[in-house]
This record gives C-alpha cells, structure tokens and sequence, in this order.
C-alpha cells in the first residue's frame, strides 16, 4: 500500500491498493482523527486476514497503519476515540466470533479479546453496537444480548478491556433496541424501541431512557405515547440542561403503517425525565399551513415526508429536517418524468403494465424543514429546492410498501441529508447530492428558506466541467438522470453513495472528503464554504 500527496492540496492524500473487500468507509473520530480500514494481505492462519486499519490527525498526517490478524469473514462493527485511546469493535457472523481490540493514540495496540460462541443474529449489521468515550481511559459500550429475550447491556470498560460494569435490561416479552443514544453531564441518555413481538405485530412504543454513567442504573424511562398515539423518532437531542428533544412521524395508536404515517410530533423531556410538550400534528393540519405550489409539491399525488433530523438552533429554537420522496409504480415512471406526466412517464404503455413491473422507480426530491419554537409549537414550514435523486428499486425490495421502501434507502444512504456542521459560530445543514455527471457536497445555513447562494464543494474534481454540463444537458432534454440500482440487502449497483464517496465532519470548521475509485482512495479537508 502507497501513500502519495496529491499536488495542489496541502491536505490530501491518495492510498493506493486499497481492497474494496472489508473496506468501512472513512470514519471520523471526534474530528481529531479519521481511519479507514480493508483486507490486506492473507496470514498463514487458517480462516484468518489480516486487516489493515490506517489511522490520521486532523490534518492528514499519517498516525500509524496497524495489521490486526482477525477471523477473515469479520466487519468493523463500531469504534470510538476517547481522547486517549481507540476501541473497535469487530464481529463474524459465520464464525460467531466478537473481536475488541483497544489502541493507544499512537496507534500502538493495547489489548485484543475474542470471544467465542456469539449469537449470530447478535452480530449481524442490524445489531451493531455503539461506544461513548467517558474519560480518557474508559468507554461505554451498548450492545444488543438475548436471553430467552431480546435486549440489551451497557458496559463501562477500561482500555485494557476490563469490565467496570455490565448491566442488562430486558422486556417482559417482545423485544427492546436501542435507536440513538448521546452522552451528557455524567447520564446516558438513549431511544428505545419496544416491539410487543419479535416476528409479528405492528404497535411499536419508543422510549427516552436515562442511565447513571457513574453506577448504569436506570434514572428514568419516559414512553413518547399522548393519547394512545405513538412517536416514532430516529433521534435524540440533549441541551446543556439535561432535557431530551425528539420528534419525528408518529402513528394512531401506536400502530405502525409501512405505508405512511399520520403526522408530525415534537416532544420536550425535562431533565427529571417529565413530558414537558407533546405536539401532534397531522398531515392535514401540515396541509393548511402552507399554500399554493408548496402545498401540491409535498402533498399532491403520492409525495410524502420522511424524517431525518432533528437541530436546536442557537437562539433555543428546533428545527425537524425531512426531505420529501416519491415511489412510482415502475422504473421508467421515477424522477421528474413522472412528474411532469402526472404518473405515466414517456414509454409506459398502460397502468396494468406498470403495476405488474418487478421494477419500482424511486425519487428523493425537496427539503422540508418543520420550524418550532423553544416550547416545541410549530410555526412555520419552509421549502427548500434541490435536484431530484433517482434509484430503481428491484428484487424483493421493490415489494415493499412506500414508507419501508422509504426507511431501507434512508439507512442505505440515499436520502441527501449527512450532518449538522459549524463554521465561525454559524450551524450548517451538510448534505450530498448530484450534479451532472458530478458529485457535490453542498451547505445549507439553518434557517435559510432557500437554496440561494449556497455553498458546495466538488467531490470530482477528476471530471471535467465540459462533460459535466454534458450530463446536465442529458438530464434536461430526458427528463432524467444517473440511476442508482438499489436490490435485497447488501447488492447495490452504478456505485455505493456512502462507502466509496462521502463526506464527514471534521473539525475548525472544516469537512474531509473521500472517494474510492479502482483501488485508490483519495481523502481530502476543505473549509466549510460561507
């Protein structure tokens, strides 16, 4: 593996003969220090690979490359940096083995522990477990744990792997997992998702949870249930007073429809985990506060609203991030075509044929940004206009209703919204998106109530500008453009948007970009553009 610096850009650097196999994306460690990790060369082991795991500052200089000799059919399931010292964690579902292997800031090993006889379905992707960094020897662990029932432990450790705490908590019956979690003023706050039953049902209950870091008892558990109705959050916020934010659909009766939702909620915790503002808003409602192009735009024909994010604004305020989708009925119907023909695109012969396709299209188009103030009333919805994103959804996925189709992408990668960012004391909403045949890191100020003037940042800089108007010209005449191929879990066609190009957070105000092509992975900072 080479290491090359790139002419031109004082912060970036190219890895050559890096194996798409293994290979986790770059991840950033509090913005102090990104890593990327893949297969290296095989080791003399039986069932055994050598990863190599790459490890830089801030700024791009290289800390160290490490070969860790793990079980071959292993993934980089989490990691954290808690100033001092890093912990991953990797699991084999073949194998059933969990690795944990601790470094120090050198990126010099400190300890590795593999345990044997995991549950397989505990360490699957969807299982994942998450690390806090608490102090600059110890970190908090939330992992999933069945027991004759599904929940989930969370265990204080040591950099060298020595358990301070374990505790487990399980439901009555069904199931309990862990959505989001943030650690704040020595608590441990987390969402959790209660299914009634494993394989069947559809009533769902989300609760904000609070935990001790100190001993990891319970403080509180507050259900986000008013009046039988159910919020179905994906996130959590918590403000320098200890009080939860969180918000997102919510269902009648708690029942989740894969189809669409009922509406819009906000709920405000107070720090002893009391219900301090429950707001429901149906769809309707949404419907009268806007009018005239807006209006049609979210709510005419089969758009709907996903939700992705929820910012506290500086003066105190919130605001929920969703971005607006369409599913059509067959791949040639996706994207403004379909919009422009009212449903039947140019080439469709009938209605009965486009039902019967075992193609669906899909279109990821506007923002949507639902503006509450302090006390969680909502107060205004803006529109933010952006180019649509067009995916054709095939195999066993394509059978599935609109809001699961919805919920698959958006964990896939596909919806546009990344990260919350900050530059000289103003909140950015990064996102990621096409651009002709390019692709372009864009930056939203909070607030705006338009796309005007916006700063972005090409991501290819390798195309040329000549052929990327070509793509723009293409996509203007045929009323589409790039396609991405989206099939069961796991296959994903044309090129992976997360893993192989992205952008992330880092710090002074700045992003690192990256991007995957053959077997060279460039990675690079650039200022957040004002």
């Amino acid at each position: 593996m080479c290491v090359s610096a790139v002419a031109g850009f004082s912060q970036e650097i190219t890895l050559e003969d890096v194996s798409t196999r293994g290979f986790s994306g770059v991840q950033s460690l509090n913005g102090d220090y990104f890593y990327t990790f893949f297969f290296g060369e095989k080791t003399e082991n039986k069932g055994m690979a050598n990863f190599i795991l790459a490890i830089y500052d801030k700024d791009l200089k290289e800390v160290k490359k490490t070969e860790v000799e793990i079980s071959k059919n292993s993934y980089l399931a989490a990691s954290c940096f808690n100033g001092n010292a890093f912990l991953f964690i990797f699991s084999d579902p073949i194998k059933r083995k969990r690795t944990t292997a601790s470094f120090d800031k050198t990126g010099t090993i400190i300890k590795l522990n593999v345990e044997e006889d995991v549950r397989s379905r505990l360490l699957m992707s969807d299982n994942d477990p998450v690390i806090h960094g608490i102090n600059d020897n110890e970190f908090l662990v939330i992992r999933p744990e069945k027991d004759k029932k599904f929940g989930y432990q969370v265990e204080r450790i040591s950099k060298e792997l020595v358990s301070v705490y374990n505790k487990s908590y399980f439901p009555e019956k069904g199931i309990w997992s862990i959505e989001d979690s943030k650690l704040k003023d020595g608590k441990l706050f987390m969402l959790r998702k209660e299914k009634a039953n494993a394989l069947t049902g559809d009533k769902h209950v989300f609760s904000v949870q609070a935990l001790s870091v100190e001993t990891g008892d319970q403080l509180y558990a507050t259900a986000l249930v008013n009046e039988e109705d159910g919020g179905y959050p994906d996130f959590i916020t918590v403000d320098d007073k200890s009080q939860v934010a969180t918000g997102g659909m919510f269902f009648n009766d708690g029942k989740y429809d894969e189809k669409n939702s009922d509406g819009l909620f906000f709920a405000l915790l107070n720090a002893d985990g009391t219900v301090s503002k429950f707001s429901k808003t149906s769809w309707k409602k949404v419907k009268d506060l806007i009018t005239g192009d807006f209006s049609t735009a979210i709510f005419g024909g089969k758009t709907k609203v996903l939700i992705e994010g929820l910012i506290q604004k500086k003066d105190g305020t919130y605001v929920i991030v969703g971005e607006t989708w369409r599913k059509s009925m067959d791949a040639a119907s996706t994207g403004s075509g379909m919009m422009k023909l009212g449903g039947l695109a140019s080439g469709s012969t009938s209605l009965n044929s486009m039902a019967n396709s075992k193609e669906k299209g899909f279109t990821v188009m506007d923002f949507s940004m639902f503006n509450f103030d302090s006390n969680g009333e909502l107060k205004s919805i803006d529109r933010i206009e952006k180019t649509t994103k067009e995916a054709v959804i095939k195999g066993s996925l394509a059978d599935e209703k609109g809001l699961a189709m919805a919920q698959e992408l958006h964990k896939r990668k596909f919806f546009c919204y990344r990260d919350l960012v900050e530059a000289n004391g103003t909140q950015y909403i990064m996102y990621k998106n096409d651009d002709g045949i390019k692709t372009r890191a864009y930056f939203l100020p909070v607030g705006a109530t338009s796309a005007a003037n916006i700063g972005s940042i090409d991501m290819d800089k390798w195309v040329s500008e000549g052929l990327n108007k070509v793509g723009k010209f293409s996509k203007a005449m045929s009323g589409s453009g790039t396609k991405y191929t989206f099939e069961d879990e796991g296959t994903f066609s044309v090129s992976n948007p997360e893993l192989y190009k992205n952008v992330i957070p880092a710090s002074s105000g700045k992003v690192l970009l990256y991007h995957l092509h053959g077997n060279s992975l460039s990675m690079w900072l650039e200022s957040i553009p004002q």
